[in-house]
């Protein structure tokens, strides 16, 4: 079965999707509204994050930071909308997906501006509190 994957971050780059999928796919461009993009760290790697927006608030560049146990941090503004590809994957491929991911994010069902419906990968807020 084909599914869709948004992806905003690592996954859109050939070198990652060789590693996670053993081939590189091609995306079509869309965007994701009402969700907040920034970074998280965990040690001394940084990686791309989203999460749903809990404001009301629209446009400009709101910064803040979540501060998480020992080395976690995330670090979010609200944009306009998230900028990302959508990726035609198998079920195989989103369970690879899901462990290059861990455990610190979560799939999850959206609409994209497109009126696509894709999964894409949130970062899960409660373990970095």
């Amino acid at each position: 079965m084909t599914e869709r994957l948004f992806v905003y971050g690592t996954l859109m780059e050939s070198g990652i999707q060789k590693e996670v999928f053993g081939r590189e796919i091609a995306g079509v461009p869309d965007l994701l509204y009402g969700y907040i993009t920034g970074t998280v760290t965990f040690g001394n790697e940084t990686y791309p994050a989203i999460r749903k927006a809990v404001s009301e608030s629209s446009g400009g560049n709101r910064m803040v930071e979540i501060q998480g146990n020992g080395e976690e941090s995330l670090n979010e503004a609200v944009p306009s909308g998230v900028q990302g590809i959508v990726l035609l994957v198998s079920d195989e491929d989103i369970l690879e997906a899901d462990f290059y991911e861990g455990e610190y994010y979560t799939r999850t069902l959206v609409t994209l501006d497109s009126g696509t419906m894709a999964y894409v990968y949130e970062i899960t807020a409660q373990e970095l509190m």
